[in-house]
């Protein structure tokens, strides 16, 4: 049986991010939004792309224990090769399978341990400023879901009602989506569910609505 484990950099940068600045944030949500093609950019593209500027980058990097840009883009090389390497290849070697005792208690074990790796790695910050978000009364929340994931979606989205007015859920083929992209306001907030690897359409919606959402006044 296999564990998975986070990434080593989105787990280092999930560590590290409530000792970011609001600018340094920006640089981190970006890196784990799609690594680890956006840390192979040059500082000046990567500062671009996260709105921010090259010494920001630079300042990030060194706060994640990288001695430099370099040393960063060194390890994402590896992680990327990693990804590339045969399924076979990727197998914890450390985990043994207990073939004679009871597989449902290992497997039950193994799901237990996941699940305490996941919360130990949730950084505390962001976790709070999405509670935030979602508390706020003044704010439409917009809840979408993938392929495998809109049933978590509506989970939550049943929940939310519950406890707050204006809670909506995207429903239907993605050419539905594009409605919401005329009435998205700056104070809308759209929480998406996914699991890697990412269903592309809604990878492309939610960066089409972030642009949206950038561009309204109120």
């Amino acid at each position: 049986m296999t564990q998975i484990h986070p990434p080593p950099l989105a787990e280092t940068i999930r560590a590290g991010m409530g000792r970011l600045s609001a600018a340094e944030r920006k640089v981190a949500r970006l890196l784990l939004a799609n690594p680890p093609v956006t840390g192979l950019q040059t500082v000046a593209e990567l500062a671009r792309s996260s709105g921010v500027s090259g010494p920001t980058v630079l300042r990030l990097v060194k706060k994640l224990g990288f001695s430099g840009y370099s040393a960063f883009q060194t390890a994402l090389r590896q992680e990327l090769e990693a990804r590339l390497s045969s399924p076979l290849s990727r197998v914890d070697e450390g985990l043994q399978l207990d073939t004679e005792g009871d597989w449902i208690e290992g497997y039950a074990a193994a799901v237990r341990d996941n699940i305490v790796r996941s919360a130990q790695s949730l950084p505390r910050s962001e976790f709070g400023d999405t509670l935030d978000l979602l508390a706020d009364p003044r704010r439409r929340i917009h809840l979408l879901g993938g392929r495998f994931t809109s049933a978590i979606a509506g989970y939550a989205y049943q929940h939310l009602r519950i406890l707050r007015p204006d809670v909506h859920t995207m429903e239907g083929r993605a050419g539905t989506w594009v409605e919401l992209l005329l009435d998205l306001g700056r104070r809308d907030v759209l929480l998406v569910f996914d699991v890697r690897r990412y269903q592309p359409d809604v990878i492309r919606f939610s960066r089409q609505a972030a642009a949206c959402r950038e561009k309204r006044i109120t």
